[in-house]
C-alpha cells in the first residue's frame, strides 16, 4: 500500500475513515487486487464505507457462529448504503 499523508495529525479514526483521499487509496488497492485475480465487474466494489465499529454478536451484526446477519447489517448501515448509491448515481454508475 502506498504511503498516505492526510496532512493532519489530530484526526480521529472516524475522520480518517471518512476522508475521500483515504477511501480512494483503499479502493485503488482493492481494485488492483481485483484485477490481479481477474474478478468480474460485478465482483468489484464501486465504493466502500469504513467504520471503527466492530461487527459483533453484542451489536447484533453477527450470529453466535460469527456469520454476518445481512438483513440486520443492511438496516444498521442503511443511511451509509443509501448515501453511497446516491453518490454513485451522480457519477453515472
Amino acid at each position: 500500500m502506498k504511503n498516505l499523508s492526510l496532512g493532519r495529525s489530530n484526526l480521529t479514526v472516524d475522520q480518517i475513515y471518512a476522508d475521500k483521499e483515504f477511501r480512494k487509496v483503499i479502493l485503488d488497492e482493492i481494485g488492483q487486487i481485483s484485477a490481479a485475480n481477474k474478478l468480474s465487474g460485478l465482483e468489484k466494489p464501486k465504493d466502500i464505507y469504513l467504520t471503527a465499529d466492530a461487527f459483533s454478536i453484542e451489536n447484533n451484526l453477527l450470529t453466535p457462529t460469527f456469520k454476518l446477519k445481512r438483513n440486520i447489517g443492511r438496516e444498521y448501515f442503511k443511511v451509509q448504503i443509501d448515501a453511497m448509491y446516491e453518490e454513485l448515481k451522480k457519477q453515472g454508475f
